[in-house]
């Protein structure tokens, strides 16, 4: 039976069911908060993506950010996928500091997925045993897809992995 579990057989389901792909986006910012349960990774972006957000009158409308939301979770799954980068996804686990040094400047894809208001959502990158979440609002989900690091980037990498090695 074909595993359809795989990162690239998910990716290509998503497309499929109508996600909108978005290619070498540069990213110019990292930063990162530690919230009670994960810690947020916030992408200051060169170019403004779609997103719901919240209008004076409380409801939510379509509009464009600079900003994507994602976590560390995603990152270092996302990084696990690349042959050449993926070695850095552990230890970035427990260096989180490190992620504006390496992945600023860095090219990334997106994949946008649409949840309507009410639909139940799971993560399809995440595990099969997790909860669904339920949002009141249309969202849209941004999954991080892949890394292209910069030239700074690669060279920051080095240096991490130097002091990783006691260099």
């Amino acid at each position: 039976m074909k595993d359809d579990s795989s990162f690239k057989n998910i990716i290509r389901k998503l497309i499929a069911n109508g996600c909108k792909r978005i290619t070498d986006i540069h990213v110019k910012n990292v930063n990162y908060t530690a919230k009670d349960n994960y810690i947020m990774v916030l992408f200051t972006l060169s170019e403004p993506i779609c997103t719901y957000q919240q209008k004076q009158d409380g409801s939510y409308g379509l509009d464009r950010t600079n900003i994507l939301y994602t976590s560390l979770t995603a990152i270092v799954h996302t990084l696990l996928e690349d042959e050449y980068i993926g070695w850095m996804s552990n230890p970035l686990i427990h260096n989180p500091e490190y992620l504006n040094l390496i992945l600023n400047g860095a090219q990334i894809d997106i994949l946008q997925q649409e949840v309507p208001a009410n639909t139940e959502y799971k993560n399809p990158f995440g595990n099969h045993n997790q909860e669904s979440v339920v949002f009141d609002h249309n969202i849209i989900i941004n999954h991080v897809l892949g890394f292209k690091l910069s030239q700074t980037g690669e060279l920051m990498a080095d240096k991490f992995v130097d002091k990783l090695l006691g260099g």
